[in-house]
């Protein structure tokens, strides 16, 4: 009778372990179309601005993750139509210590610069800026420079001079 008992539970343990595995499976489809889906979104996003359409067709009043990737995507395209970007001069300065790259942009008293961290950590970066507080163009955020020195949590900033 005890040998019936464990064959039944063992029998039962592994039809359980194989819905599961089936419920699984599923899930991992599911989650898989997401993901294609929401990639060609924001494939398409860059598509629409490197062939000149804008961000016109973005959704930014949204609270999603794709909206936010184009809320980004449109900062990002408002820049890189500045004047500066189109007739300025840009030098690119490499960090090694901090594996940040540092890009000015100067067009007379005008400057850009921007700092993007490769590995996207935090780091005190030297930047040729006098101190005092400034605006983070990409998302709005206050950047303060102190001793010619600015503190960045790994996100790219691109500040206005």
């Amino acid at each position: 009778y005890i040998m019936e008992q464990q064959e039944l539970f063992f029998a039962a343990v592994a039809d359980f372990i194989a819905i599961l595995s089936g419920a699984a499976a599923g899930i991992w489809l599911y989650m898989r179309k997401k993901y294609i889906s929401y990639t060609e979104k924001v494939l398409s996003s860059i598509d629409d601005i490197l062939a000149g359409r804008g961000t016109e067709r973005f959704d930014v009043e949204e609270e999603t993750l794709l909206s936010k990737v184009q809320m980004k995507l449109k900062k990002l395209a408002e820049i890189k139509k500045k004047e500066i970007m189109a007739y300025g001069t840009y030098q690119l300065y490499a960090d090694d210590l901090t594996d940040t790259v540092i890009g000015t942009y100067e067009m007379g008293e005008d400057r850009l610069i921007g700092v993007f961290a490769l590995k996207s950590q935090a780091a005190n970066i030297k930047v040729d800026l006098e101190d005092g507080e400034y605006t983070n163009l990409i998302d709005g955020s206050k950047v303060t420079v102190k001793s010619e020195r600015m503190k960045t949590e790994g996100k790219p900033v691109i500040l206005e001079i």
